[in-house]
């Protein structure tokens, strides 16, 4: 039984003939060598990275003590050898763009071999899901989005994608915030509520997007956005006010006329004296 051969074992052999004599003892040393024992490390939290991103395999037989070490190394379609004579090496990995199990064959210098294996973790998305709100998209100046921005659709996992979760961040850019921002107040939720909207009030030309991360463990991987939304602030032309007197003197026989000038036609004109409605045409 191999199980039983320990090191310098000594393998003994008589015989015995049909007649019954028994032969001179033979003896032969065995000369016991050890499997390699060794060690893959990726560098990587919790063995995952991003779609695309590269890292560096890192070989090493533990028990080293001298001679070649030779490891080879199998992974989708790729089957690639690297030899050490520190017992140590290391493997650039270029472009990883799905899940990926990692067998490494480890061969010491007295031709004994160990096979060990790991997985190289890859999450990422498919798309990002879309977003739509009810509420009026053309506004004033100051005013807020007066309703939910909700998830038509969520954002969903690309085929062949490690297992993750899906995180979410709601952004803006507008001229006063030239590079998209995340929305002050918002959560990792699929939908941007009043809550959050009533506190976030527009002064310009502003537009809104989801963004949806893959994470797995403490790795984020940005993925996908979605279409904006673009919310108007509508401008108010202010008018200057003309006087039928060519001035605002007047005697107290004088009939004052005053007109609204410079404003579009189809506003609503809300006149006031000393603070008083008095008419609205």
């Amino acid at each position: 039984n191999p199980g039983d051969i320990t090191a310098n074992a000594v393998i003994e052999l008589e015989v015995v003939n049909t007649a019954g004599c028994t032969s001179t003892l033979i003896s032969q040393n065995i000369t016991f060598n050890s499997s390699p024992n060794s060690t893959i490390a990726t560098g990587l939290p919790g063995n995952t990275l991003c779609s695309g991103d590269d890292f560096t395999l890192t070989l090493t037989q533990t028990d080293y003590t001298a001679g070649t070490t030779t490891f080879t190394v199998v992974y989708g379609t790729n089957n690639r050898e690297v030899t050490t004579t520190t017992g140590q090496a290391t493997l650039t990995i270029v472009g990883l763009t799905a899940e990926t199990l990692f067998t490494v064959t480890t061969e010491n210098g007295d031709g004994c071999s160990s096979t060990d294996s790991i997985t190289v973790y890859v999450p990422k998305l498919d798309n990002a899901g879309t977003i739509a709100t009810a509420a009026s998209t053309t506004i004033c100046a100051g005013d807020y989005i007066d309703g939910n921005i909700t998830s038509t659709a969520t954002a969903s996992l690309a085929a062949g994608s490690s297992t993750a979760t899906i995180e979410y961040e709601w952004q803006f850019l507008s001229t006063a915030t030239p590079t998209w921002t995340k929305i002050p107040g918002s959560t990792n939720s699929s939908t941007l509520t009043t809550n959050t909207l009533s506190n976030f009030p527009i002064y310009g030309d502003t537009q809104i997007r989801r963004l949806a991360r893959a994470v797995r463990g403490s790795v984020k991987c940005e993925g996908v956005f979605t279409p904006v939304i673009n919310i108007t602030v509508e401008e108010v032309v202010v008018p200057t006010l003309s006087s039928s007197l060519g001035s605002f003197e007047m005697c107290g026989d004088d009939t004052l006329e005053i007109t609204a000038v410079g404003a579009p036609v189809n506003y609503t004109y809300r006149w006031f004296l000393n603070l008083h409605k008095i008419l609205k045409m």
